[in-house]
């Protein structure tokens, strides 16, 4: 496949680079994204060389989301359903590949960027960068599997706060919780520095750590993703997001 929303670069033995490319509306995913991402993570999950993979944003945010511009003007909850479903899809296959992923946040991740933050096993933010789970805001709720992964990952009071409120979280306060695992000046050199580091092992014995690591982790997964997808769909033509839309309209 030939990509128009991302960039895939393995210039070093062991470890690839995939950028989100859309730095015109702060990488936002469009249903083009989704389907390249989709491509591009099963190739990189097959390729049994791979040790190390560091996920970024290109321009100013790491990524913001869904794009608005696109799915604003969709209704139907079955097309919600079915993108859900799409992104969960994509990013278990992120969650689950035999990779070290590293979430390189060279600036915000928010939305759906934060659960596409969420797929990788490792997230480095520079200190100004911001993470929330703001679809609250505009009348849904996170569906690309970010929910379960945020209360695994910071726990169920401290999820739940954050989605409710969709409150923006400072870098440092998210390092406090455990939603980021290092503060650095630049993200995505330290996330270099770090995939290096996991490069030079053997691939046969980095790929079976993550493996197992991921079959235990997953095991109970696929069920409340299917549920969540529905609700999500739900919400898709509920009246919450349909007063965000208008907004968003008006501009």
């Amino acid at each position: 496949m030939t990509y128009e929303t991302i960039r895939v670069e393995r210039a070093e033995a062991g470890l690839a680079t995939l950028s989100l490319a859309r730095a015109e509306v702060c990488n936002a995913v469009s249903p083009r994204m989704i389907e390249e991402l989709r491509d591009a993570v099963g190739a990189l999950a097959r390729d049994r060389e791979l040790r190390a993979l560091i996920l970024r944003g290109e321009g100013s945010a790491f990524c913001s989301g869904g794009d608005q511009n696109i799915y604003a003007e969709r209704t139907g909850s079955g097309e919600a359903f079915r993108m859900s479903r799409e992104m969960q899809s994509t990013l278990d296959a992120l969650w689950s590949a035999p990779l070290f992923a590293i979430a390189a946040l060279d600036g915000d991740a928010v939305g759906g960027g934060l659960e596409v933050a969420l797929a990788a096993d490792y997230r480095i933010a520079c200190p100004g960068t911001r993470l929330g789970a703001i679809q609250v805001k505009v009348g849904l709720m996170p569906a690309w599997g970010g929910r379960t992964r945020l209360v695994r990952t910071i726990g169920r009071s401290r999820a739940l706060e954050l989605m409710l409120t969709g409150r923006l979280v400072p870098a440092q306060e998210a390092a406090d919780y455990g939603l980021v695992d290092e503060i650095a000046d630049d993200a995505f050199a330290r996330s270099l520095e770090l995939a290096r580091s996991i490069a030079a092992h053997p691939a046969e014995c980095t790929r079976a750590i993550e493996e197992l690591v991921s079959l235990e982790e997953s095991s109970s997964h696929a069920v409340d993703l299917e549920r969540e997808a529905r609700r999500f769909g739900e919400l898709w033509e509920g009246p919450a997001r349909r007063a965000f839309v208008e907004r968003w309209r008006s501009g």
